[in-house]
């Protein structure tokens, strides 16, 4: 298993990074279609069998996310989803009872949770040194993930919450957190003040562990041990990226308000 998940990584992480070098068009395209696969996932997740129809209500809610949001457009997204909103509703009442009100609920949750956090990624390359910040927040969040990882399966004995995540671990959590403030303690050449950096370590601990823990929480309603299979030994996207998801929109609004000259969402 450990194999297969390095293997993946290495055949992943080069092109993500690749398209964060690119910026521009071309991590908006990436960050679209992981957005995309994302909310194919969290339907799933969402719904037993979610219709066509309901599938491409959501994608246009990811569409319109990316596109407002992920391109630093504040009053265009206030617009998207005012008219979001009303079509989905208005979809509801006027061919009631054949579209439910947890049919509507989970195509605006599940767009959003896929949509608006990924959209996140992109408005944050597009702040000053975007590049050099965007990376920060990922090894900040895989410093965590990994070393949680790892000192959870060789000491972690006191589990954190068995019913929603049986594998994790307070020591493993402990562990992560450290391996987190060391790398976002470390000189860093980023335009930003040293207790920012520690800021961004805290903010990336406390809200990634939340939006792992958030994906879970939707699994285990579901019953399912993955939320897909797209990713060998990693389970599905969400799997892989259900902490950045959380992490990337958290550190964004901390930069927004202390980096110098930043403006966006």
């Amino acid at each position: 298993m450990l194999r297969t998940r390095v293997l993946t990584a290495a055949a992943g992480l080069p092109l993500l990074l690749a398209a964060l070098w690119a910026g521009g068009g071309v991590y908006l395209a990436v960050v679209a279609a992981l957005s995309a696969a994302a909310f194919a996932e969290a339907a799933r997740l969402l719904t037993p069998a979610p219709s066509r129809e309901s599938l491409t209500l959501g994608l246009t809610g990811v569409a319109g996310w990316i596109l407002t949001v992920g391109r630093g457009r504040p009053a265009e997204a206030a617009v998207f989803v005012s008219l979001y909103l009303l079509v989905l509703m208005s979809r509801q009442v006027l061919r009631h009872p054949g579209v439910r009100a947890d049919e509507t609920a989970a195509v605006f949750f599940g767009s959003s949770y896929a949509g608006l956090t990924f959209a996140h990624f992109a408005a944050m390359r597009r702040l000053p040194d975007g590049l050099l910040l965007t990376l920060f927040v990922f090894v900040l969040t895989w410093a965590f993930d990994i070393t949680a990882y790892f000192v959870g399966v060789a000491w972690g004995r006191h589990k954190m919450v068995p019913n929603l995540s049986p594998g994790k671990s307070w020591e493993g959590a402990a562990g992560g957190a450290l391996a987190t403030m060391a790398v976002a303690a470390a000189p860093w050449s980023l335009p930003i003040a040293p207790w920012v950096r520690l800021c961004s370590g805290l903010l990336v601990i406390v809200a990634g562990q939340f939006g792992d823990l958030a994906e879970s929480s939707l699994k285990r309603f579901r019953g399912l041990k993955d939320s897909g299979g797209i990713l060998p030994g990693h389970g599905g996207l969400l799997d892989r990226f259900d902490s950045l998801m959380f992490a990337v929109p958290a550190a964004y609004y901390l930069f927004l308000w202390t980096v110098p000259r930043a403006t966006g969402v």
